[in-house]
């Protein structure tokens, strides 16, 4: 018999069938349809063809960092020198170079594209590369300068032909938000959302696309580094590394501290760079404490790091409070401050959490290790930090 719509269910109507149109199809055809034909244009895989067909090895453009395709972010707050900082990773990657630390496997084809600073004074950046040993010799025709102040809704048209156009491995965009157009607001996601998908658009052609942000208002280098960056906290999703520069407590300005943050790579350790006024270089500063704020410095104790490092040597993995009553154990301070130096460890690359087996204390803490597999050095003892009292009594040591 054919139901008869009630007055309720007329009033009501129940929401279309979602799936109506494929069941169509399939009581056509006698057969369920394949997937791959009703997404037109994604590409889906087979599980058994994934395990048949396995993805070649990783080809990175920066070591541990980021590869052909992927999205980063370079971010700090105004005038921290982010533009020199990108110019010479631009330029160490075109050459091949390792620029700060960080390996560059080898030479790549970067394009570099200017929306902000003035066309004679990027070139005196770029001729200031001399000062790294960089020239046209190391370069030659791989790095090319776009300079393109005041056209970013041009560039941002152009930029997802851009890699069909010509053969590229790193696109670097500098700053993000000249590609803003009209009334859009990077704060508003639906705003931000439409030029992420234009960064999606020409990574999707394959090179990388690495852009400099300007950070938040405020104590930026206080914030984890996943809430760094100004606007839309949807850019922190979706970029798939970010490198963040933090003006350094002991010199801000001057020094960096500078922190990464990977989605295929496993963490690396932060570290410090000083910028070299005359010869317009960065250089890594390795006995220097990587403290980047006071807030930081406060809780950057030598003695409570030495002993957590020691604890941790090796492979050693320790629960959070066997850790912690073993530091209490060694050194007389209280939990509340080995937890707020052991997190700052974490925050700074030193240490990494992980989920342990145990539910009632989930985490297990070991040492993060640098990319020669080789445990980090323990912090020196004679860092320029002075004696103090913390707000519980017990000693710290204050900037």
């Amino acid at each position: 018999m054919e139901h008869t719509a009630s007055p309720v269910e007329k009033k009501n109507p129940a929401p279309p069938d979602p799936l109506r149109g494929l069941r169509s199809l399939q009581e056509e055809a006698g057969s369920p349809p394949a997937l791959a034909d009703l997404l037109h244009g994604v590409e889906v895989l087979d599980f058994k063809t994934i395990f048949d067909l396995p993805p070649p090895a990783p080809d990175p453009i920066v070591a541990n960092l980021f590869e052909r395709g992927d999205k980063i972010e370079l971010i700090g707050p105004s005038k921290v020198r982010k533009s020199w900082f990108g110019i010479g990773l631009a330029a160490h990657v075109a050459a091949g170079r390792p620029f700060c630390g960080w390996p560059v496997p080898k030479p790549r084809r970067v394009v570099y594209i200017n929306l902000e600073i003035k066309t004679d004074w990027i070139a005196r950046r770029l001729q200031s590369l001399s000062s790294y040993g960089l020239g046209p010799d190391e370069i030659g025709d791989r790095l090319k300068i776009v300079n393109a102040r005041g056209k970013g809704g041009e560039i941002r048209t152009f930029l997802a032909s851009l890699p069909a156009r010509m053969p590229i491995d790193l696109i670097v965009v500098d700053p993000r938000y000249k590609l803003m157009e009209g009334d859009e607001d990077d704060n508003n996601a639906a705003d931000l959302r439409a030029l992420l998908e234009a960064f999606d658009h020409a990574a999707g052609n394959g090179p990388a696309i690495l852009v400099v942000t300007h950070d938040g208002k405020g104590d930026a280098g206080a914030r984890d580094i996943r809430d760094r960056g100004a606007g839309s906290s949807i850019a922190s999703r979706d970029c798939d590394a970010r490198i963040v520069l933090t003006p350094h407590v002991a010199d801000p300005d001057n020094m960096l501290t500078v922190a990464t943050l990977a989605r295929n790579y496993p963490p690396t350790p932060s570290f410090s760079v000083v910028f070299d006024g005359e010869t317009r270089t960065f250089r890594n500063v390795d006995d220097l404490p990587v403290a980047a704020t006071a807030k930081e410095a406060k809780n950057a104790d030598p003695r409570i790091e030495r002993a957590i490092l020691k604890l941790l040597e090796g492979d050693n993995r320790e629960p959070t409070r066997e850790l912690v009553a073993a530091v209490e154990e060694a050194t007389g301070y209280k939990e509340r401050k080995i937890k707020s130096v052991l997190y700052g460890m974490k925050r700074r690359g030193t240490l990494i959490a992980e989920r342990g087996p145990n539910p009632f204390d989930p985490t297990v803490w070991r040492v993060c290790r640098a990319a020669d597999n080789r445990p980090l050095p323990d912090p020196d003892p004679a860092c320029s930090f002075i004696r103090d009292e913390d707000e519980d009594g017990g000693p710290c040591f204050k900037a």
